[in-house]
């Protein structure tokens, strides 16, 4: 359940925009990586850099729908513990391990409906999809190659959509697995 926790708190910082940095910016410029996210000087205003809003970064508009979801979300009592008193802070990084797993597998999936880019959307589900099957309490053994294969597919789609920056050590020891 921790791996679950660093995971998703990674996800999180990634799509509220905590992790895209200028410099993380120039350090794609620098490795010549990802081009439509590279810092550009703004020609109306000389010496001021325009950085462009990556896809895995909800807008602020999309970031007040995502959090409004979540807090409108009737769950019932002792549900998801403190997660109710965070989102109205808006701070979800103060949360219990059990509160990711509740907000990872159940309650992110639909909050992020119809929110940011369909890819990078699908493969958050994706992701949120694998969890649930990892930590059912029943598998059935014949299952068991096809959530392999989704493992597989899912860690493919975060690495053509996300940057490199989001595979710690939490996310490449869950693909280990």
């Amino acid at each position: 359940m921790h791996i679950e926790k660093n995971v998703c708190e990674s996800m999180i910082k990634f799509i509220f925009g905590l992790k895209d940095t200028v410099k993380v910016q120039r350090d794609m410029e620098v490795c010549g990586i990802q081009k439509h996210l590279w810092l550009k000087h703004d020609p109306q205003r000389l010496g001021k850099i325009f950085k462009p809003i990556a896809p895995y970064v909800l807008r602020p508009e999309e970031l007040q729908t995502f959090m409004n979801r979540l807090a409108s979300l009737k769950v019932p009592t002792n549900y998801c513990g403190s997660l109710g008193k965070h989102i109205m802070d808006k701070k979800l990084g103060l949360m219990k391990s059990h509160d990711w797993h509740v907000l990872m597998q159940q309650l992110m999936p639909l909050a992020l409906r119809g929110l940011m880019d369909a890819h990078v959307r699908l493969s958050l589900m994706h992701l949120n999809r694998v969890y649930r099957n990892i930590c059912a309490k029943v598998w059935d053994p014949i299952d068991l190659p096809t959530l392999r294969e989704d493992v597989a597919i899912t860690s493919s789609m975060f690495e053509w959509e996300f940057l490199r920056a989001f595979f710690d050590v939490m996310s490449h020891l869950h693909y280990t697995l």
